[in-house]
């Protein structure tokens, strides 16, 4: 009984633990990415399961989103929108392996939703300034 409630508040625990961490010898703040699908309909859905890999890394600090890619993605397309849904920031990108991408966030603090597809694959993620 004791393993199981110091695995569970170790789980509970591990996105508190993870928030910030050092990134290219600078202070930024993961942004937990979330796998999902691209729907025409309804946009980008969150599945419910999660992956074992995801290949996408970001970060972000008040001025910067930061990407990185362990393999090359063409045509990927970045989205940032506010807790209302509307789109604050959006780029086409291509993610090169090992190169860091830096977008500019010209953003006020709140909360916001980062999406990033690629094909019919859609990883998604929430942060706040």
């Amino acid at each position: 009984m004791k393993r199981l409630l110091l695995a569970l508040s170790f789980v509970v625990c591990l996105p508190v633990l993870a928030k910030s961490v050092p990134f290219n010898e600078k202070m930024g703040t993961a942004i937990i990415l979330r796998f999902g699908y691209k729907d025409d309909v309804r946009g980008c859905e969150r599945d419910k399961r999660a992956p074992a890999f995801i290949p996408i890394s970001a970060f972000y600090d008040t001025d910067n989103l930061y990407l990185n890619s362990c393999y090359s993605v063409e045509n990927t397309a970045v989205v940032v929108k506010d807790k209302w849904g509307n789109v604050m920031y959006e780029a086409d990108v291509e993610l090169l392996t090992d190169k860091e991408i830096v977008l500019p966030l010209n953003v006020g603090e709140g909360n916001y939703t980062l999406e990033i597809t690629y094909g019919s694959i859609c990883l998604s993620g929430d942060f706040e300034i």
